[in-house]
């Protein structure tokens, strides 16, 4: 959880900052009026300091639990590559999210700037097809990845899952897979999240 507590505590440190900015500011005004409404302001600072560090600590915290596995897989220059990620599930009958994003490994100055095409099939270890379809990533603006597809499964068994990506578009820097499963309490995400 220690990500979480990181996240948490820069959010709530960004607003204290400007609500000490703020309090000085309001130490130097000659009108009692106007030094009373400059705090009551940065008591709102405060106040919407606290709610926003605790709702990015509970969303990273969740993120964090659910995670049943998350790896960020090295692109590559050719077309029609083919991926494969193994991961086992726990929890049979139960809907389960996966995502599925390229991007640029950070740290990076480069840009999303052109479309990729990716084929996703999502197998059981009998066989059974639980996903199957190609996928377009429109580039974010002015960032360093895609437009992230996010997909729900209900896998019949637990045990050993197979993702195949087929590269349908060359130059895939990277591509983030995170596989999420509600009823988990103990997940792990991958190394930089």
């Amino acid at each position: 959880m220690n990500g979480s507590w990181l996240i948490a505590g820069v959010t709530l440190g960004t607003f204290l900052l400007f609500a000490a900015g703020g309090w000085w500011v309001a130490l130097r005004m000659k009108d009692r009026r106007q030094r009373n409404t400059t705090h009551l302001k940065v008591g709102f600072l405060i106040v919407l300091g606290v709610v926003f560090a605790t709702y990015a600590f509970w969303t990273d915290s969740q993120q964090r639990r659910t995670t049943l596995h998350e790896i960020i897989l090295d692109g590559t220059s050719a077309k029609d590559a083919i991926f494969q990620v193994e991961f086992n599930i726990e929890h049979a009958g139960v809907e389960h999210d996966l995502l599925i994003g390229p991007m640029f490994r950070p740290p990076t100055l480069e840009r999303a700037d052109y479309e990729i095409r990716l084929a996703a099939t999502l197998e059981q270890q009998d066989g059974t097809v639980l996903l199957s379809d190609e996928y377009t990533f429109q580039p974010r603006t002015r960032g360093t990845a895609w437009h992230a597809e996010y997909l729900h499964f209900t896998p019949q068994t637990t045990g050993q899952h197979i993702l195949t990506l087929n590269m349908l578009s060359p130059n895939i820097p990277a591509v983030h897979v995170r596989v999420a499963d509600p009823l988990k309490t103990d997940g792990k995400r991958a190394p930089g999240y």
